[in-house]
């Protein structure tokens, strides 16, 4: 993978609009499952590890 392909323009998040850091992370990682990127269980762990 080169990073042509990491840099995805509907995976930049700009105004995005969110309540709160909870909700950020939760709209982030609908997304980025959707893609297959990431597991179910990371928003969980994104929200443990800033925690």
């Amino acid at each position: 993978m080169n990073d042509q392909d990491m840099i995805q323009s509907d995976l930049i998040f700009l105004n995005l609009d969110a309540e709160s850091r909870v909700d950020l992370y939760q709209q982030v990682a609908a997304k980025l499952l959707s893609r297959g990127w990431v597991k179910p269980s990371y928003e969980a762990a994104l929200n443990k590890r800033e925690d």
